[in-house]
This record gives structure tokens, C-alpha cells and sequence, in this order.
């Protein structure tokens, strides 16, 4: 097997000529991937609406998120045996077919199918390129890469809608699927040298936990589909959707207590509640704002362009949330927790813009001026947590809560859209706000309830601030110190039970 990049002499940039080519693709894919995540999120009211499929509109988005959960744990342990190669150029020919197949979808039913193996392309996708990085580039040029990807999202975020819409509203919603391709395209130069680059691995048989991970994966993806489609068909009266999607809740709900660590579901202090904290805000801010495309373009009669300004701004103040919680004043003066209640907090008075828009109380504007502060939280909270979970778990765990953190997000989207989703199907034929408010409303009650629990999220104390001695400074003696994790602190940081870091910087 060939060894990933470890090389302590010195790195060079992202783009010296070794590489170069490594970075550029990368970069490529993900800003192709954005663009296609906010276009389609744009013009997908406008396509449910085009093809008479409003019913399956929930099930529409909320699909990708179950094939995604399924397609990142198949391609996680498949990587490990194959290297990234093969499983990025899957990725590749999954999304060309998804969009071809959305764009030349004849009805609804198609158009989710298409949507499903979107969803397989992006697991296949994030995955094989964050293990293409990890063997191509050396550590001090990775954080710099993955920083480049969050960056590479802004630019999409801000443009991707508003392109996308005037493409529906020049040319057609099925013209706006054309450009993703063509990106794609463009982008294949810097792909075939990456691909040559990437590593494979030595043969070695699978292993038991690798099969009950994917089959676990592939449980709670299928019974999030089910029901998804359950609720949304069962709008309609049907008995048998709703049988079906009461079974599917109770196969989510027995299954997320073995998938999850252990303590979860009781938001034991530390990582256990950081992994409640993440499915609830899930619910919280997919309920406050993925129906908003859909109040401005089939309800309020806005164009495509108008309806993803709400998509322009997530993505910007969230980018703004998450640098506000880089900072590290922030960090020194507050606990993980107390930032977190904090971000809820600002997400559920956010929420208050949507859900007054979709009473018809206030205007566009200041509806939309009021949903960015529901993404400046939810890029606060997010980031934050991000960076606590790796501080709170051991490194030889922290495979297993990432996992579980993934599949938290994707339990949380889906509940809200279902949710969302059977409100609209059972209005479908004359869609008003009134399904929407009620989602809203739902994401509000979601943030609220999180803000407690986001407390927890402080390792073993309540206010997450107990002050302890860190390090015995010469002619100083001990600093204080706030611990957030079992063995960490900050302000004078105890990296270990008997290391520690310097006020700035330096082992003392």
C-alpha cells in the first residue's frame, strides 16, 4: 500500500507544482457540488410545481440526505480497501447521470429518483476527496484545503441561486441542470491528474464491524425514505403510507439507540449531548428555512431568482457565523456550551422573519434581514461544535462520532422535511402558507428546546467553567484555566493530563 504524504520538510503551497493539480480539482469539485446543492434547492418548487408532484416535494429533499447517509458509510469502509480512485470517478459518472436525469425528468417520480442517486454521488464524493487529500497532501497543507472549501462554498452560495433562477426564468427550470455539466467539463483537466495521483491499498478482507456499519447505515437510510414517502403519500388518506411510515419511524427510533454512543438519547454531558444537540438544531433550522424557496415561488408568486435569495443568505451568514466562532477572544472567554445556547438562541429570534412572512405580517425584506440571524447561529453553533467534538473524543473514537453525527444531521433533516412535506402534500392541489407556517413554527419550538441542551454539551460542569490549575508557570505560579473537555482546557491549555500550552502558544 502506498504510504500517505508525511514529509517534515517543508511543504510548500496548495499550488507548488506537486500539488497543484490535487487542490485545483478538489476545489473544482466542491464549488461544482455547491452550485448544484443551492441551484437545485432554487428551482426545485418551481419543478414540483411544473411536473404537478407539490405532493412529493418533501420526499424530493429529503431522499438525497437518506441515499447520502448510506453512499458516505459504503464509501468510508470501501476506501479503506480500494483507495479513492474508483470510488471518486464513481462519484462523478453518479452525478453527471443525476443531473441528466433530473433535466430530462418527465414527472415527479423520476426527478426523485434522479435526486436519490444525487445523493449517492455527493457521499461517494465527500469521502473519496477527503481521503484522496489525506494521501496526497502533507498535514500542514490540509487544514489549509479543507479552509479552502469552506470558502469555496461562499461564492456559489451568494451566486448559485440567483444564476440559477434567471437560467429558470430565462430559459426553463430543465436548462438549469445543463450547467452543472458543463462545469464539470471544464473541470476535467484538473481532474485527470488527480485521479492518476490517487493511492490504492492493499487487498485485505472485510471485516465485521465494516458490515454491520453499512448494513446499520443502510437500515436507517431505508426506513428515512419509507418514511418520508409514508407521510407524504398518506396526505391523501391513504392507510397504507401511514402504516408504513409509523413502522419506519419505530425501525428509526429503536435503530438510532445502537447506532448512536451510548447516552445520546439521555443528552449525557459532553459528546453524547453534542451528538443530541446536532440532530435537534437539525430539525430546528431545516424546519425554519427549506420551505422558504417554496413560500416565495408558489406562494407569494415571486420569480426563481427571488425565492433563492433565502439560499444566497444562508449561505453567507452562515460563512459570518462560523468565522465570529474562529475567533479566539470568543473561545477564551466562553464555553462551547454557553456559545452554542447562544447560537440557538439568535436562530430561533431568526426564525421569527420567516414565520411572519408566511403569516403575511411583514414584507420579503425584513423577513429575509431577520432568517440571516437564524444562519449567523447556525454557523456559530455549527463550527463550534464541530471543533469541541474533536477535543471531547478520544482520537481512537472519534470515527465512530463522526458517523454518528452524520447520521444525527441526516435523522434531524429528514424529520423536519417529512414533517414539512406531509403538511404541503395534504394541500398540494392549492398550496397556501399555511403548511409552511406551521413547519416554521415547529423549527422555532426546536431551536428553543435546544437551547438548554446545548449546555450540556460542556463536559461534567453545568456552566462548563471550572477553574482549576493548569500549569506551574517558574516565579508565577498556577494559571487559571476553563476546562471544556476530560483533558483539555484553554487559557493556559492543558493538552494532556500533565501538558500544557502557554498563553499564546509554546509548551510550557
Amino acid at each position: 500500500m502506498a504510504a500517505r504524504v508525511t514529509t517534515s520538510k517543508p511543504a510548500g503551497s496548495l499550488l507548488s507544482p506537486e500539488y497543484r493539480w490535487v487542490t485545483i480539482a478538489a476545489l473544482a469539485l466542491v464549488t461544482i457540488g455547491a452550485y448544484e446543492n443551492r441551484a437545485v434547492t432554487t428551482i426545485l418548487p418551481i419543478v414540483a410545481s411544473d411536473l404537478d408532484g407539490l405532493r412529493w416535494f418533501g420526499l424530493a429533499t429529503a431522499l438525497p440526505a437518506a441515499t447520502f447517509l448510506f453512499a458516505s458509510a459504503l464509501a468510508g469502509a470501501w476506501t479503506d480497501h480500494i483507495g479513492p480512485r474508483r470510488i471518486l470517478i464513481g462519484s462523478l459518472i453518479a452525478f453527471s447521470l443525476a443531473q441528466v436525469g433530473c433535466g430530462l425528468a418527465p414527472t415527479m417520480e423520476v426527478l426523485v429518483a434522479a435526486r436519490a442517486l444525487s445523493g449517492v454521488g455527493e457521499g461517494f464524493l465527500d469521502i473519496s476527496l477527503v481521503v484522496l487529500i489525506a494521501d496526497l497532501l502533507p498535514e500542514s497543507l490540509r487544514a489549509k484545503v479543507f479552509a479552502a472549501f469552506s470558502t469555496a462554498w461562499i461564492l456559489p452560495s451568494m451566486l448559485g441561486p440567483a444564476i440559477a433562477g434567471a437560467i429558470t426564468d430565462w430559459l426553463g427550470w430543465r436548462a438549469a441542470f445543463v450547467l452543472p455539466l458543463l462545469l464539470l467539463g471544464l473541470a476535467i483537466p484538473a481532474l485527470i491528474p488527480a485521479i492518476r495521483l490517487a493511492q490504492g491499498r492493499e487487498q485485505r478482507p472485510w471485516t465485521a464491524q465494516e458490515w454491520a456499519t453499512i448494513r446499520a447505515a443502510a437500515i436507517v437510510a431505508s426506513a428515512i425514505a419509507l418514511l418520508t414517502w409514508g407521510v407524504s403519500a398518506g396526505a391523501s388518506g391513504a392507510w397504507l403510507p401511514i402504516v408504513a411510515a409509523v413502522v419506519a419511524a419505530v425501525v428509526v427510533a429503536a435503530r438510532l439507540a445502537h447506532v448512536l454512543p451510548a447516552g445520546t438519547l439521555r443528552a449525557e454531558r459532553g459528546a453524547p449531548a453534542l451528538i443530541l444537540t446536532v440532530l435537534t438544531l437539525s430539525v430546528a433550522f431545516t424546519g425554519i428555512g427549506s420551505l422558504l424557496p417554496l413560500l416565495l415561488a408558489t406562494v407569494r408568486g415571486q420569480s426563481a431568482a427571488i425565492a433563492g435569495l433565502s439560499l444566497s443568505i444562508t449561505g453567507v451568514f452562515w460563512a459570518l457565523g462560523s468565522n465570529i466562532s474562529s475567533r479566539d477572544a470568543l473561545r477564551r472567554r466562553y464555553s462551547p456550551g454557553r456559545i452554542s445556547a447562544l447560537a440557538m438562541a439568535l436562530m430561533a429570534l431568526g426564525g421569527l422573519g420567516p414565520l411572519l412572512l408566511a403569516l403575511d405580517v411583514i414584507a420579503i425584506i425584513p423577513a429575509l434581514a431577520a432568517f440571516a440571524v437564524s444562519a449567523i447561529g447556525m454557523g456559530l453553533i455549527n463550527t463550534t461544535l464541530s471543533v469541541h467534538l474533536t477535543i471531547l473524543v478520544p482520537g481512537e473514537e472519534l470515527g465512530k462520532y463522526l458517523a454518528a453525527r452524520t447520521i444525527a444531521v441526516a435523522v434531524g433533516v429528514a424529520a423536519a422535511t417529512a414533517s414539512g412535506g406531509a403538511l404541503v402534500a395534504a394541500e398540494a392541489d392549492h398550496l397556501t402558507a399555511r403548511p409552511i407556517t406551521l413547519t416554521v413554527l415547529v423549527g422555532i419550538l426546536a431551536a428553543l428546546a435546544t437551547v438548554p441542551l446545548a449546555r450540556r454539551v460542556d463536559a461534567g460542569h453545568p456552566q462548563g467553567t471550572s477553574a482549576r490549575p493548569c500549569c506551574e508557570t517558574p516565579g508565577r505560579g498556577p494559571r487559571e484555566v476553563s476546562e471544556l473537555g476530560p483533558t483539555l482546557c484553554v487559557g493556559g491549555t492543558s493538552v494532556g493530563p500533565t501538558h500544557c500550552v502557554g498563553e499564546i502558544g509554546g509548551v510550557s
